[in-house]
């Protein structure tokens, strides 16, 4: 039996056997800069399908995995360990994979990314239907939208960035079981918050899902970044899979930008053409602003100048230690903010002036209008 010979020590040779295989979602987006060595298989492992993707576990006896082999460079190595959530997702091993059909029976020492997938549910993949590979039918899924995806038009642009770019087969008005809330910031949105579901708890929020493929629905997932690593399956709806995605640990609360609120409210007019535009909307904005904190916002958006707290409390009848509370949250999510001029006093102090945010003025009024309905 031969080596395979290394280019130099800075490569990698990686044992494929899923998504990063030709065909499937990630390989362009991960394998661009890969050398294809050739179909390959490794010994000592059983496949099986988790339903979402494949695995493999160690062969209690003579099993075999059919996949491909890759050679590349240490930065598209790294990306796919960061893909793979190595050490926390999957575990990385050295085994020896042989080239599938070569004469000269070329074998190589190679990395393969092993699943932790313990006490999951799994099926076994016989190797007669490897290399793997789902049901000659797409496999397909309801994905729930509750941000900016909520209007088509953005969503379509998630889509134009898929391997496989066809449109939704259909979509249709969706309520989640959870509240939206607003959180973090995105460059994308002017480092202001964009939406999360809140599915630590049970609430209500109005949304969209679309019927597009298991491999469209990862892909957005990879789009969308980091703060979205919680998937989220939310049952099924005529026997379709209906998933979607949120943050892994709440994150700092804030508020949303004029221009990504405007974005969701139109897709919200889409979806929802015969409802009442604030019973729809006003869902959402309860993600923002708690209703003792807007009658605080309407008293300093009415107001002339900056209002003291003092002040704030006698026109609102909110109990001066409750004013404080309220004012110290909004001023935390960049609503208001203390006078310069009375800086002299503690942010809670009866004297100390407060006045409604320039960067937050379009959104207080936004709501406020979609509440007045």
């Amino acid at each position: 039996m031969q080596g395979i010979k290394r280019e130099s020590e800075d490569m990698h040779t990686l044992f494929v056997y899923g998504s990063l295989m030709k065909g499937r979602s990630n390989h362009v987006r991960y394998m661009a800069g890969a050398s294809f060595l050739g179909n390959a298989y490794i010994t000592g492992f059983d496949l099986y399908d988790l339903g979402h993707f494949p695995a493999i576990k160690h062969a209690e006896g003579s099993g075999r995995v059919l996949g491909e082999l890759y050679r590349m460079g240490p930065k598209a190595f790294a990306a796919i360990c960061w893909l793979e959530g190595e050490g926390v997702l999957y575990q990385r091993e050295t085994v020896t994979a042989y080239l599938d059909g070569c004469e000269n029976g070329l074998e190589t020492e190679t990395f393969v990314f092993i699943p932790k997938i313990d006490g999951q549910e799994v099926t076994l993949v016989p190797e007669t239907e490897q290399p793997w590979k789902r049901a000659a039918a797409k496999e397909y899924v309801w994905y729930g939208c509750y941000g900016s995806s909520v209007n088509r038009a953005r969503f379509m642009k998630y889509i134009g960035r898929c391997v496989d770019r066809t449109e939704p087969m259909e979509d249709r008005p969706y309520t989640f079981p959870h509240s939206v809330y607003f959180a973090g910031a995105s460059v994308i949105w002017g480092g202001k918050s964009p939406a999360f579901l809140d599915d630590t708890k049970p609430g209500h929020a109005y949304g969209r899902i679309y019927r597009i493929t298991r491999e469209q629905y990862e892909e957005i997932r990879w789009q969308e970044g980091p703060k979205y690593r919680k998937r989220l399956d939310l049952g099924t709806l005529e026997g379709c899979p209906v998933v979607s995605f949120t943050c892994e640990e709440r994150q700092k609360r804030g508020i949303p930008s004029g221009k990504y609120l405007e974005v969701i409210l139109q897709g919200m007019k889409e979806v929802y053409p015969d409802d009442p535009e604030r019973a729809v909307a006003g869902e959402l904005v309860k993600g923002i602003f708690s209703e003792e904190e807007l009658v605080i916002l309407d008293c300093l958006r009415k107001a002339e100048h900056g209002l003291p707290n003092r002040v704030i409390s006698e026109r609102t009848g909110i109990a001066p230690e409750r004013e404080a509370e309220l004012i110290d949250g909004l001023s935390g999510i960049g609503a208001v903010q203390q006078d310069s001029r009375s800086l002299a006093f503690a942010g809670t102090d009866a004297e100390a002036v407060y006045y409604t945010c320039e960067g937050a003025r379009d959104v207080i009024d936004m709501v406020r209008e979609i509440l007045d309905m």
